[in-house]
């Protein structure tokens, strides 16, 4: 009993710390509490749990090192969340400051970590007309947000007052954008809250969906980023490996 109650106590608990976010206050607020400070898959959070655990698969379940190892691999990604939350800290202020030194006028801002890792981090700004996208690395030379992408904001395409649409863009925190598609009565979602495949293509976001209206009810179905055809894993992540290791 004690098992399914700390599980399912403190899942949702980590879950927040995530920009995905989770609605701790559900049935009574559907408001996402999301601190934005861990990616949804780091290896450096999640290595220390699995190794622990799988080390204690050759241990008795009341020997003392079992316990011991437990503490080791809960206090290592303890701290590692501490340190997460350190980093969301700084890079905070050098996005905002760097929003000032490039006389953007925004509306709110938004940052994270990249997937798989907490040393590059992406942020969004929302100004009237525009998006600012940008990426920091903490391993970059100066403190600053360089090399800007810029999107014209595109929202009103497609009645987003619309119950099912109103919906996703709840979803995304209204940081997304919608364009044209290639097929008729066909459109573009893009969730802008999450970070480019290539820091330097607007038209390379992760998740981008296609939304369709059929008989007057608005749907969507999985869409890819415009990418090449022969890409592989390899070439889709250098891009973002390379601007990791800094400028």
């Amino acid at each position: 009993m004690l098992l399914f109650f700390w599980a399912l106590f403190t899942h949702p608990i980590l879950d927040a710390f995530t920009p995905y976010g989770t609605q701790l206050f559900a049935p009574f607020s559907d408001y996402r509490v999301a601190f934005n400070n861990i990616s949804v898959v780091d290896p450096l959070y999640t290595l220390p749990f699995l190794i622990s655990l799988i080390v204690l698969l050759f241990y008795k379940r009341t020997s003392k090192k079992s316990k011991l190892l437990l503490n080791i691999g809960m206090g290592i990604s303890s701290v590692y969340m501490v340190f997460t939350l350190f980093n969301k800290v700084t890079v905070d202020s050098i996005f905002e400051k760097s929003l000032k030194d490039n006389r953007i006028l925004y509306k709110r801002f938004q940052i994270q970590p990249t997937i798989f890792n907490n040393v590059l981090w992406y942020g969004v700004a929302e100004t009237r007309s525009f998006y600012y996208l940008g990426f920091y690395s903490l391993l970059d030379d100066e403190k600053t947000f360089k090399n800007w992408v810029k999107i014209e904001k595109q929202q009103s395409i497609i009645p987003m007052q619309d119950k099912n649409l109103a919906t996703l863009a709840w979803f995304s925190n209204n940081y997304y954008n919608v364009s044209y598609s290639d097929a008729n009565n066909e459109f573009i979602y893009s969730d802008l809250r999450y970070p480019l495949l290539n820091p330097n293509d607007p038209k390379s976001s992760l998740f981008s969906f296609r939304i369709y209206n059929s008989d007057g009810l608005w749907d969507m179905k999985k869409s890819r980023p415009e990418i090449q055809s022969n890409v592989t894993i390899t070439s889709l992540f250098t891009t973002m490996i390379t601007r990791l290791k800094g400028i």
